[in-house]
């Protein structure tokens, strides 16, 4: 089988794929006060004083990618340090009983040029020439790391896992977040997706894949509708970005879920005037120290400053 018939999949880290508690961070929430009974029901790895709170399906869709890695390639892609990402990717490796070299790459901010997009995908396939629009995917629950339009059309944005909260600082877990993370299915569901879009990339020959490969992404309307995933798709209100989504997707008051009342009342329509651009603060990353299980060394989400275009990435 051709390696251009393998689906990556390019995931982000942070309340992606899990929920990071520093430990000075650990006394804004009521984890301590837990009983060890209700610890349980979460899959977490203490470390160095800090938890890591792996989401439901995280191994079970893993391990599915681990055996049959003919036809998948997994990535990690964080704003954090690639150092950072190697630790959670050890972590992960381990807890999910994986091969050693299961991960494609472990990039973080480092692989983000300050003047370019965020996560701009042309940067992945550019490094590995078998991925293109046509079998590459990539999973945040940041909208702004996947709505531009080098992305948007390769993209799936998921409904956050924070048992703790997005924000920074972390607050108690109440019982709605608790029951909102314990039957959190996002992954399930992601896994279906994957079989279907994995499903049409082996039923097309590779004089199919070789003509499509750069220019027929993974979620074009042309093949929404050939898989039928069609149910997947939101309708978001910031240009009318349609982007599929699992679950309840991280809003602002400049993103907004309006899928039913686009459906209902018809999209707005624009003018042709020119968007006025403005400048914007520079963002540092906070700092994080978590230690590998395998390597017993920390790793640090240093301090960075990095410039964003106009209206995308992390906040």
């Amino acid at each position: 089988m051709s390696e251009k018939n393998r689906l990556l999949v390019i995931f982000d880290i942070d309340e992606t794929l899990i929920h990071f508690l520093p430990k000075n961070k650990m006394d804004n929430t009521n984890w301590k006060q837990l009983s060890e009974q209700d610890k349980s029901q979460f899959n977490y790895i203490s470390d160095g004083g800090h938890a890591v709170f792996l989401r439901p399906y995280l191994c079970e869709l893993f391990r599915f990618f681990n055996a049959n890695q003919d036809k998948y390639a997994v990535g990690l892609w964080t704003y954090s340090e690639r150092e950072y990402s190697e630790g959670i990717a050890d972590v992960i490796t381990d807890s999910c009983g994986l091969d050693k070299d299961f991960f494609l790459f472990k990039w973080g901010v480092e692989d983000i040029d300050d003047d370019d997009y965020p996560k701009n995908l042309k940067n992945v396939w550019s490094e590995f020439s078998d991925f293109n629009k046509f079998n590459t995917i990539i999973v945040d629950d940041l909208h702004g790391n996947i709505r531009h339009e080098h992305n948007v059309e390769n993209s799936i944005l998921i409904q956050p896992y924070a048992p703790f909260s997005r924000d920074k600082k972390r607050k108690p877990m109440t019982d709605e977040m608790r029951v909102t993370a314990l039957n959190d299915d996002a992954l399930k569901q992601l896994k279906d997706i994957c079989e279907v879009v994995s499903k049409d990339i082996t039923g097309c020959d590779d004089e199919d894949i070789e003509s499509a490969f750069e220019t027929e992404s993974v979620f074009s309307p042309k093949r929404i509708n050939r898989m039928g995933l069609g149910n997947y798709l939101k309708k978001y209100a910031i240009k009318f970005v349609t982007l599929p989504a699992i679950g309840e997707s991280y809003q602002t008051n400049r993103f907004i879920d309006v899928t039913e009342q686009s459906e209902r009342y018809g999209e707005q329509q624009h003018g042709g005037k020119k968007k006025r651009t403005r400048k914007h603060k520079k963002s540092r990353k906070s700092k994080r120290n978590i230690k590998s299980k395998k390597s017993k060394k920390k790793i640090h989400r240093k301090k960075r400053t990095y410039k964003k275009k106009e209206g995308y990435g992390r906040k």
